[in-house]
C-alpha cells in the first residue's frame, strides 16, 4: 500500500487523506493509518495541522522505486 500513496503522491503531490482514500478504494481511516507511518518513517509530510484547515499530504521523495520493501 505504501507504493501506491508514494505513486499517487508522485503524480499529484499535495492530496487530502480522503482523496487518498477514495482512488486508493480504502476508508480515510486506512488511508490515515498508512501516512501515519509513512511520516514517521520519515518518507511523507503534511501541512501542519490548523483547526479548520484540510491537511494536505506530499512525498519527500519523487521517486517511486524508494527503499520499500516489496508487498507495501
Amino acid at each position: 500500500m505504501k507504493r501506491k500513496i508514494i505513486a499517487l503522491l508522485k503524480k499529484q503531490n499535495g492530496r487530502k487523506t480522503a482523496d487518498i482514500a477514495e482512488v486508493l478504494k480504502i476508508t480515510d481511516y486506512q488511508a490515515r493509518y498508512y501516512l501515519l507511518k509513512m511520516e514517521e518513517e520519515g518518507e511523507v509530510y503534511r501541512t501542519p495541522l490548523q483547526r479548520g484547515k484540510f491537511t494536505y499530504w506530499y512525498a519527500k521523495t519523487f521517486c517511486c522505486d524508494c527503499n520499500l520493501p516489496d508487498g507495501t
